[in-house]
């Protein structure tokens, strides 16, 4: 009998030590997961803070122009205006660049003597040569991007900077290519502004990729952070973005943390949009009761690549009569009237080319970035993040005249 008892005893202790011990790893086990969870968060803290943060009080100036009437041209009539005032230096980085009126305007600053840069996509290389055949020899021409381990990289902005560090400086940033054809027909924008902190952020992005540090080369720049610029001014907020980023340190990411931190409203004109897992956020946040209304092109909505059928199955199957997804008519007969004057084909379809989210009509995030793991990863981008009041109205009055043209057929 006392044999059992001890045995039992024995038992009893065996078991306690060995849970005692199982605690004793949970603790060291614990202990280690944290201490790592807080090197992975503190690196992506710090990687994810911008690389400057300026606090002024002057306001911020900006002159937001969209190309609202087909066949216009406000966007050229301004930027050659621009340009004509400049005195010191032009540079220009610009995925595509056709416009002639542009160009003469562009040569006119080399005559003068000013420093002029110009960066194309290296896949333009063939019509950008042609098309700068004649350039005076005082331009400099540089091609970024690159097709290697089967992944395409694109110079993708669109932005120039004229006369940067000089009295009356400029900003000109946008989704207009420098083209004739986009001017006319193609929903953009420019964004025009002299604010020193916004033109000195897109510098260091000319200058990065001026010196070699382009596309996924600018991840072996110890400086380059994506969030490149945080700006206040009084109660607006302004925050500049550059693109490639690594994971959850990225345009995407910060894009993700304004869907889903939405309470009411996700307003969004996009032209090309791949990434699943943004798809799979909004999903989620229409389920939750957001309003999302969608505006995206006929080419990209019918691209086998895109998760726009992907949207439209989840929006059928969880009956999500708050998520509107709406595809841009290219301005119906008036186009066709058009192609008939101009002589264009008839199989010609405007494109609508934004990158835009507004959220809860208090945020808006706009820019070159299409919502594609390319434009996260490896592509030269650009955004900007504002919830200044003008800015914000500007663009709410863009989405809306795209809602009621489309709604309205």
């Amino acid at each position: 009998m006392k044999f059992k008892r001890r045995k039992w005893s024995y038992i009893l202790r065996s078991y306690i030590v060995w849970f005692l011990v199982f605690l004793f790893g949970l603790f060291i086990l614990a202990k280690i997961s944290g201490f790592s969870a807080r090197l992975i968060e503190d690196w992506l803290i710090i990687k994810s803070k911008p690389a400057e943060i300026v606090n002024i009080t002057k306001p911020v100036e900006t002159d937001i122009i969209f190309n609202d009437e087909m066949g216009s041209e406000v966007f050229s009539e301004r930027i050659i205006s621009e340009i004509d005032q400049a005195k010191k230096s032009l540079e220009i980085a610009m995925y595509t660049f056709s416009s002639e009126k542009l160009k003469q305007a562009v040569y006119r600053a080399a005559a003068r003597g000013l420093s002029v840069t110009i960066i194309n996509d290296w896949h333009k290389h063939d019509s950008h040569e042609l098309f700068f055949a004649d350039a005076p020899t005082s331009i400099v021409r540089l091609e970024l991007g690159s097709d290697s381990g089967g992944k395409t990289v694109l110079m993708h902005h669109k932005f120039a900077l004229i006369d940067r560090g000089e009295l009356g400086q400029k900003l000109i940033f946008g989704s207009y290519n420098w083209t004739e054809l986009q001017e006319k027909y193609d929903p953009s924008f420019i964004l025009i502004s002299g604010n020193e902190a916004l033109i000195a952020s897109f510098g260091r992005d000319f200058d990065r990729m001026s010196s070699g540090f382009a596309g996924i080369k600018k991840l072996d720049n110890p400086n380059y952070h994506p969030w490149d610029l945080s700006l206040k001014s009084g109660d607006n907020n302004y925050e500049v973005w550059f693109s490639p980023g690594r994971y959850g340190d990225n345009i995407a990411a910060r894009l993700d943390s304004l869907i889903n931190n939405a309470q009411e409203s996700l307003e969004i004109m996009i032209w090309d949009f791949t990434d699943k897992d943004l798809a799979i956020d909004l999903i989620r946040q229409a389920r939750a009761g957001i309003k999302i209304s969608l505006i995206t092109d006929t080419w990209n909505f019918n691209n086998q690549n895109s998760v726009f059928q992907y949207l439209l199955e989840a929006k059928n199957r969880y009956n999500l009569d708050n998520f509107e997804l709406i595809v841009d008519s290219g301005n119906g007969n008036l186009i066709n009237n058009i192609k008939e004057e101009e002589g264009l084909d008839v199989k010609f379809d405007p494109f609508l080319h934004y990158h835009v989210l507004i959220a809860d009509h208090t945020q808006v995030l706009f820019g070159t970035n299409n919502w594609s793991r390319a434009g996260t990863y490896y592509n030269d981008e650009s955004i900007m993040i504002s919830n200044d009041k003008k800015i914000l109205e500007r663009f709410q009055t863009a989405f809306e005249r795209q809602y009621h043209n489309n709604i309205s057929r």
